[in-house]
């Protein structure tokens, strides 16, 4: 809840993809795109032109889905020491 005083501010649609990552946008399903956007994931479907939008909190540095396609692998920088993690959803 916003203080008083304050306006509350929520994203409610992105524009935009992360060019500079391995795997920028997968195809979920012929209706389902999933994309980053600055350090969000968005999934958007393309009939309804809908989107659900995940605040990861760090850069996403690359994307993969299982050839399933049930399955979505991020790699997330970390921001203190070396390497990466790595998020299945």
């Amino acid at each position: 809840m916003a203080p008083e005083g304050s306006v509350g501010i929520s994203l409610r649609h992105a524009f935009g993809l992360g060019t500079n990552l391995l795997g920028s946008i997968q195809s979920v399903d012929p209706d389902t795109l999933v994309f980053s956007s600055g350090n969000c994931l968005i999934r958007h479907t393309v009939s309804t032109n809908q989107q659900r939008i995940v605040s990861v909190g760090t850069r996403i540095s690359a994307m993969a889905i299982s050839p399933c396609h049930k399955y979505l692998s991020v790699a997330e920088e970390q921001t203190q020491g070396t390497g990466m993690g790595i998020t299945i959803v």
